[in-house]
């Protein structure tokens, strides 16, 4: 498996992090051709929390969700559809201005895809720029 190695500067608005002297890698699922990451709040905690892309036995969007300790949940899938054809980047901001991260995926044919966030951390895919 693969794994993300989270550097310092990821982490370092969390709280906690000043305790760790090292590097704490991620376990990533199922993604052997890892192509992105991104980090932000994405479940309102105030922990950043971090999305990977990738392809492999899956071309998905997976979570990982900071606990504020620097700790990181199991990998959630984020997106996983047919139409998703070997994601290749992945990037989080507020869209569509409610106030919390959410996920734009791009994948190798030139399109996007936007995965807004209900401000929980669940994902609804919505239409943009196909």
């Amino acid at each position: 498996m693969k794994r993300i190695l989270l550097l310092q500067a990821v982490l370092a608005s969390t709280a906690a992090f000043s305790q760790y002297s090292t590097p704490r890698p991620i376990e990533v699922m199922e993604l052997s051709g890892l192509s992105g990451v991104a980090v932000a709040d994405f479940n309102g905690d105030g922990a950043n929390d971090v999305v990977a892309s990738g392809s492999g036995l899956l071309d998905a969007i997976v979570m990982y969700l900071n606990d504020g300790g620097g700790n990181f949940s199991d990998a959630i899938l984020v997106d996983e559809a047919s139409y998703l054809n070997h994601p290749i980047e992945v990037m989080a901001g507020d869209v569509d201005g409610d106030g919390d991260a959410d996920v734009i995926g791009v994948e190798t044919y030139t399109r996007a895809f936007l995965h807004r966030n209900d401000g929980t951390g669940l994902f609804e895919l919505a239409p943009f720029g196909h």
